[in-house]
């Protein structure tokens, strides 16, 4: 498909995802409970892409 070119704009209907998107896994963490290690964690609540977080992480 190299060297072709389209004859007009391709344009999406709706965005997708419709928010700003980084599309990565991951944990928050307070750095005082992980400075000695090893640690045990517990997961306290899980958060989809775009949502606001409705809880703060606290000690532990």
């Amino acid at each position: 498909m190299v060297g072709r070119v389209l004859a007009q704009d391709v344009v999406a209907s709706e965005n997708v995802p419709p928010f700003a998107n980084s599309a990565v896994d991951g944990f928050g963490v307070r750095s005082a409970d992980v400075s000695v290690v090893p640690v045990r964690l517990r997961v306290v609540g899980t958060l989809a892409a775009g949502a606001a977080p409705e809880i703060s992480i606290g000690p532990g």
